[in-house]
């Protein structure tokens, strides 16, 4: 049988061998098949690889697709592709607020330009991104090159318009303008000739650089000018070079760090709405009678009685200023708050709060003493409706009888020194208790005579909220009339038993 005839009857022929008697004759056929059977597996096993190598390439082809349509589905889908350019811009000017304009880092608008094409164009096309600048003129000077300073404040002076100016000059303290090198002096004059835009203006006057005749041009430039800080007045004559100054019709607001000259520098005070000492002796304490409109004042860091450096006698005479209504004090010591309460009266006050500036207590004030500010809500007879007492080495008796004193309070901020990395060591001044909640409620429902009816307080600790948020307190107040609860509106207090990021508080609004 030829192999055409046997690829026809294979089957027949095949299954027909089952029943005859095998013979060398039909052992040749069955290897003929099996060879050609082999073949035709061989065959359609490469066919099968081929398909399947189709069907992988035809999937990664796939998947690749379907990346390529999430990728490019984002620029439809994405919220900050769909956001309007006008919020954008907004954005951009938040995150732009400090435009460091230094040699060794991009400012903020300009790394914002560089993500795409549309952020360029939104950038380029907000003023208020390129209107505020920290120039660090300490760090050009480490440079021998600073030549790209002024074209880089040109170039966010003609970006930023007609949009009003912030700008924070560092001037390195023990250095002036090198008059070889006119770049920085240069920059400082673009500066100056857009004056009429400035806004805000901090300055760190270190060394004679506020000396230099190029601020002579300031005088009577400053229409807008709302705000000035400066620190590092460490001469009288760099002091008296402020008197530009006096010519700022807008003025409302000054801040003055770490100056031994602060009371040299020539201001309106009459025009000062907020002021903020920082790190000052105690010989601008009677310049605040001067302050005749002066509504906010912030001390930070007074200078205490035993600094040898300072050399200074504070006058018995007291310090009025009758139009104050918030001070706020930040103190690491007693005597700074001993110093300004002890020779001040604000018969106008408000708010007051007094913070510590280290969250954990210290050995430099071991103590509260509660003397000096009883003796001043007495003299001042101040309505205080807020009072914030903010890391602060005091008892619960003391807070208390802070208390007493403040018939009309209205807000009150309580928060206890943290505990620091021990989660369960306990506080040092540890007085917001159940027996602390008792006693605050109490008092503030019996003195309130306009409300016959003082609320019933009723305070659960319950552990569930204790383990959740290391040991703030479930306080719930029922009065028995609608309305206020004795004077109280407001009522925030915070007991961090951990040092954590989220302070745990309780809140309570009526």
């Amino acid at each position: 049988m030829d192999e055409s005839g046997l690829d026809k009857l294979s089957k027949e022929y095949m299954d027909s061998l089952f029943r005859l008697t095998f013979t060398e004759h039909h052992q040749k056929h069955v290897s003929q098949f099996i060879s050609s059977t082999e073949q035709k597996c061989n065959a359609l096993g490469l066919e099968i690889d081929k398909l399947k190598v189709e069907i992988v390439r035809r999937e990664h082809q796939r998947k690749g697709l379907e990346k390529d349509m999430e990728r490019y589905g984002t620029l439809l889908k994405s919220p900050v592709r769909r956001m309007p350019p006008e919020i954008l811009g907004l954005i951009f000017a938040i995150v732009c607020e400090d435009n460091n304009v230094g040699p060794y880092q991009l400012p903020q608008a300009v790394v914002l330009s560089h993500v795409c094409r549309r952020w360029r164009q939104v950038v380029a096309e907000t003023p208020r991104t390129w209107s505020s600048m920290t120039i660090p003129f300490d760090e050009w000077e480490e440079k021998e090159d600073d030549c790209c300073l002024p074209v880089i404040i040109q170039l966010f002076l003609e970006r930023s318009k007609a949009s009003p100016l912030i700008l924070m000059l560092e001037f390195e303290y023990d250095s002036d303008f090198d008059l070889d090198r006119n770049c920085q002096v240069d920059a400082v004059d673009l500066l100056i000739k857009e004056s009429h835009r400035w806004e805000r203006f901090d300055i760190q006057a270190g060394g004679y650089h506020t000396t230099h005749p190029i601020f002579e041009h300031l005088f009577g430039n400053l229409p807008i000018l709302k705000h000035v800080g400066i620190s590092g007045l460490d001469s009288l004559e760099v002091a008296e070079g402020f008197t530009y100054l006096q010519q700022a019709p807008s003025l409302r607001s000054v801040a003055i760090k770490s100056s031994f000259y602060a009371s040299e520098v020539s201001l309106p005070h009459s025009m000062i709405t907020t002021l903020k000492w920082e790190r000052l002796d105690l010989s601008v304490l009677p310049l605040l009678s001067s302050y005749s409109n002066l509504e906010d004042l912030h001390v930070s860091q007074l200078a205490d009685e035993d600094d040898s450096d300072i050399g200074i006698e504070v006058s018995d005479t007291l310090v009025s200023c009758n139009t104050l209504r918030r001070l706020a004090i930040d103190t690491a010591i007693q005597a700074d708050v001993f110093y300004l309460l002890t020779h001040s009266i604000f018969s106008s006050l408000c708010s007051l709060e007094i913070s510590g500036v280290f969250e954990t207590p210290g050995k430099r004030w071991p103590s509260w003493n509660n003397d000096t500010l009883i003796e001043f809500l007495r003299r001042s007879s101040c309505p205080i409706t807020t009072l914030s007492l903010k890391w602060l080495p005091i008892t619960e008796e003391q807070a208390i009888g802070i208390l007493r004193f403040l018939p009309t309070i209205k807000t009150l901020f309580l928060e206890e020194f943290r505990r620091g990395n021990d989660s369960r060591a306990p506080a040092q001044n540890r007085f917001i208790t159940n027996n602390f909640f008792a006693k605050c409620l109490h008092f503030i429902a019996h003195t309130n005579l306009a409300s016959p009816h003082p609320p019933q307080a009723r305070i659960s600790h319950t552990r569930a909220r204790r383990r959740r948020y290391h040991g703030s307190f479930d306080v719930q107040i029922t009065p028995r009339v609608s309305g206020k609860w004795g004077c109280l509106s407001f009522l925030h207090l915070t007991e961090p038993h951990c040092q954590c990021p989220t302070s745990p508080r309780m809140e309570v609004g009526c």
